[in-house]
């Protein structure tokens, strides 16, 4: 849902920027081909540039003001009442209800217009069925005349002109001619377009602003090809008059009567736009420009691994591998046969030194507490020693927010080491108190290729694959499990991480989610 909504806002946004000028440069020129290239561009790149962001290196100043509302909507969201404290329950329950609210308001706009425009489809269509097929002289192929007793003005939809008067049928009629200007055109598929834009964003002006002047536009191109083929234009303009008094056609369909008349009488009389003014279209490209701006995204996995890279060189045994490898479990020796028949052996914590002992003080901890695998009952002998305590695990959190995990749309990546592969697995921490449960077992590496499936062999800092950990006091942050997988044959090129857990299982560019494992010397 917060992705839907974040894609509606980003599309209203980027209309309205690319209409903003469209009335005050070009509204009034008379170069009626260029007006509706640009309407129609306009209403292309409004729906794809949200979905098409630009990878760059760094953010810029208006992708970071975006960020600031796709971040608001994401955790209004996320937010649950589970997730506060008794006294914020209400101030929870009405952040994350009005993105479901906004939402359903939406839908039901949408189902309203979207009725509406069914229903006039309908009624064309039924127009169309019902009526009788004139056959008009000259009339070009794939061309069809339907007559209709009682349909006040003329109309056309797609390949088929509809005439309430049968004297209308003959192609020295200009009223026909108009008509047939609109089919040759294709400007039913023009406005197909424009509907569905305006009624997909009911909410927005300035698509139903953009649907008018798009409208005019058509208008504007059959009046003047009507006039350049040898119509008389007073007597046109007379006729214009006389058949736009009271008459209404239905509202999808191109009409001779639909345009504003003063609008049209203006422009057949206007002077023809200078070549210069063209120029002005070229406003569409700083624009254009904006909105990619506005839209490019930081390319995140080398962001994470540059700041990875800086906060091992600023405290090295802070960093991720650093703290992984200091809170590695060790095991016990057996001490006797009986001990050495027991599938899953005690094992002993670290005896830290001064300086681990500052660090881990300083650091976040997370404590884990594992139930002892039941074993073998020994026969008669001395007594075995009791069971060690688990050694406490931390753990690590990735060095980026929860905005940008939910623009990364993956919840992994690769590093080759060691002669093994190493996925770093995210996991983001609802509310102050969270469970995380892992089971190594889960998680497949596939070769989209060849099918090959790699195995998990370990979780590092972890038991027998498995992860059960309760993390408090760290809200909206990314947690950081690293798995070990066996090496990937070369010939790998399309991986996918299987789990049933995860938000995406698709398959990925392995060079789009490794990053380089960079060796600190100490």
């Amino acid at each position: 849902m917060a992705t839907f909504l974040v894609y509606i806002t980003e599309w209203a946004l980027t209309l309205t920027l690319l209409y903003s000028l469209y009335g005050l440069l070009l509204r009034r020129e008379t170069f009626h081909d260029i007006n509706r290239g640009i309407l129609l561009l306009i209403l292309c790149l409004s729906a794809l540039l949200p979905l098409c962001p630009v990878e760059t290196e760094h953010a810029s100043t208006l992708s970071q003001q975006l960020d600031v509302i796709e971040t608001t909507i994401y955790e209004s969201v996320s937010a649950t009442p589970a997730t506060m404290s008794a006294g914020s329950t209400q101030a929870t329950i009405s952040l994350s209800l009005w993105p479901r609210v906004l939402a359903w308001v939406y839908i039901t706009g949408v189902i309203i217009c979207m009725g509406h425009y069914l229903l006039s489809l309908a009624s064309l269509a039924r127009l169309i069925t019902r009526g009788d097929r004139v056959q008009a002289k000259g009339m070009p192929r794939g061309v069809r005349v339907i007559y209709s007793a009682g349909l006040p003005v003329s109309c056309s939809w797609m390949c088929w002109i509809m005439t309430g008067s049968k004297e209308t049928a003959r192609r020295d009629n200009p009223i026909l001619e108009h008509e047939l200007a609109h089919v040759l055109l294709g400007h039913s598929l023009d406005m197909l377009l424009c509907e569905l834009t305006a009624r997909l964003l009911w909410f927005l002006p300035f698509a139903w602003m953009l649907r008018k002047d798009l409208r005019d536009v058509h208008e504007f191109q059959a009046d003047r090809k009507v006039l350049r083929s040898g119509i008389e234009e007073e007597g046109y303009q007379h006729l214009l008059i006389r058949h736009a008094v009271n008459q209404q056609a239905p509202s999808v369909a191109n009409s001779f009567a639909h345009s504003t008349i003063k609008k049209r009488l203006v422009m057949m009389c206007r002077r023809p736009s200078t070549r210069k003014a063209a120029l002005k279209t070229i406003y569409l490209l700083p624009l254009v420009l904006i909105a990619v701006t506005a839209f490019a995204r930081p390319t995140a996995v080398e962001e994470i691994r540059q700041t990875l890279v800086k906060e091992e060189e600023a405290a090295p045994l802070l960093s991720p591998t650093a703290l992984t490898e200091s809170v590695k479990p060790t095991r016990e020796e057996p001490k006797d046969p009986v001990e050495e028949a027991v599938t899953e052996q005690t094992t002993q914590p670290e005896t830290p030194t001064a300086t681990e002992e500052t660090l881990a003080a300083s650091l976040p901890q997370v404590e884990e507490t594992i139930q002892p695998a039941q074993a073998p009952t020994a026969p008669p002998s001395p007594a075995a020693p009791a069971a060690s305590p688990e050694a406490v695990s931390r753990v690590s959190f990735a060095p980026i927010t929860q905005e940008e995990f939910q623009r990364l749309g993956r919840d992994f990546w690769i590093e080759e080491r060691d002669g093994e592969t190493y996925v770093t697995f995210l996991r983001s921490i609802h509310g102050n108190e969270d469970h995380i449960s892992l089971n190594g077992r889960d998680f497949k590496l596939r070769d989209m290729k060849s099918g090959d499936t790699y195995i998990c062999r370990r979780i590092i800092g972890y038991d027998n694959k498995q992860v059960d950990v309760t993390v408090r006091n760290y809200p909206n942050a990314v947690a950081t499990f690293t798995l070990v997988f066996p090496p990937l044959k070369k010939s790998v090129k399309k991986i996918q991480l299987r789990h049933p857990g995860m938000r995406s299982q698709k398959g990925y560019k392995l060079k789009e989610v490794t990053i380089e494992h960079h060796k600190t010397i100490r």
